[in-house]
Order: structure tokens, then sequence, then C-alpha cells
């Protein structure tokens, strides 16, 4: 794991004006700051997504092979508790001609699987690829991590703004600081996700053996950042 500990200062204008009892009151040593603090952590959960599609000139037998696939996935996936299992996204339209006559049925559904147990997943979706196709992978950082990862940030991120205000009022020769205004966020981040490409791409294949799939889950970025406005005395 990698630290990064960084932060900006912006002073605001000499003075702020407030309105008060009538008349214009001058607000001096008003000074705006923000400080942050970043983690590079290994992602620890694949996130696979999977979808079956099928074309026919009768709409119920579009829904009946879709059907079929996806109970099959189900029930091949049935016994593994490591892996949570969602369909997602089942559709059936037509497909028209130049005369608006249905030319035949198209329909897809999807199938998004999530695990910790890489190793299992990969295992489970080579034997998927008989019927189904891969439309994407990514991996994340599971929220019971991030959590954690975020409660460690926040108190250094903290840390770092008050150090960053203590050496603001001791260079401008102030005896102290009251914080005005704080704020508090992270930055989130993005999930990695690697190129991937269904070997299911033709029914041709339906005979080839396929390889597991070897898959590096990579590294994400976690970030707190606070932000606020101080007042030195």
């Amino acid at each position: 794991m990698r630290f990064f500990i960084c932060g900006c200062l912006m002073f605001v204008a000499s003075a702020l004006y407030a309105e008060g009892s009538g008349q214009n009151n001058i607000i001096y040593n008003i000074v705006n700051l923000d400080a942050q603090a970043t983690e590079v952590i290994e992602n620890d959960t694949m996130h696979i997504y999977l979808y079956t599609s099928h074309e026919q000139v009768n709409a119920q037998k579009v829904s009946q092979k879709i059907n079929e696939d996806i109970a099959w996935a189900l029930s091949l996936l049935k016994p593994y508790d490591a892996i949570d299992v969602q369909t997602k996204n089942y559709s059936i339209y037509p497909q028209r001609n130049k005369d608006g006559k249905t030319k035949f049925w198209h329909g897809r559904q999807e199938l998004t699987l999530t695990s910790k147990n890489f190793e299992l997943l990969t295992q489970q979706l080579t034997q998927l690829q008989d019927r189904l196709k891969i439309s994407h992978m990514n991996f994340s950082i599971s929220d019971p991590i991030k959590a954690e990862v975020e409660e460690k940030l926040q108190v250094m991120a903290l840390n770092n703004f008050q150090k960053k205000s203590t050496n603001i009022a001791k260079t401008m020769g102030k005896k102290g600081y009251d914080v005005v205004e704080l704020n508090l966020n992270d930055s989130g981040y993005s999930a990695y996700q690697p190129h991937v490409k269904s070997y299911r791409s033709s029914a041709m294949m339906s005979d080839v053996v396929m390889p597991e799939m070897k898959v590096a889950s990579g590294k994400n970025t976690v970030q707190i950042k606070v932000s606020g406005q101080i007042q030195l005395y």
C-alpha cells in the first residue's frame, strides 16, 4: 500500500464584507485551504457481465431460448454461495423491414456475477461460455474494505488540514485560528476494467474446450479530501 498526502492553499482577498447592524463590517484574516489523503489498494471483488441473445421468427421461441439459457446458468451456479448472481435487462423486440413488417424477433438477457473468489469465478466462467457470452468485466474494492480505508484516510486528511492551518497562522505571525467552515468528501474511484473478448462468438466453436481465463485485479485509489475556511487571530 502507498500513501500520499498533499494539499493546496488559496488565500481569499484581504478582507470579506458582511451585512450587520445596518452597516458593512469587515472580516479580516480569512483563508481557504484544502488537504487530502490517498491510498492505493488492491481490488478484491470481481464482476462478470454475461448475456444470452437469440433471433427467431416467433417471439415466444425467442423467450423460450433465453429462459432455457438463463435457467441452465442459474442451475450451474446454484451450488456456489461465494458467487452472487443477478439477472438483469430482459428484452424482446421485433426487427422490421422497410415496409414495417416484422422480419424476426430479437431477445437478450444479462447475467451479472460478483465474487471475491477469482479462481472459482473464472472456473465457472469457462463452463458458462458454452451458452453465454461475455459482455465485459471489471474489478472493484468491496464496501467493507473501502469503508475501513476511508475511515483511516479521514483522520489523516483532517490531521493534514490541521497542520496546514497551524503553519499558516505561524507564518503569518498569528497566535492561532478558528475553523469557520469544514467539508469532508471522498473522491470516489473507477472500477478497473480490463479488455475481455467472449470466446463464444460463433456456433462453430461449440466443440472447442475453453481454457480457464487468467485475470489480474489491478489497483484502485481511494481519496478523502478536506476543504474549509479558517480565520486567523
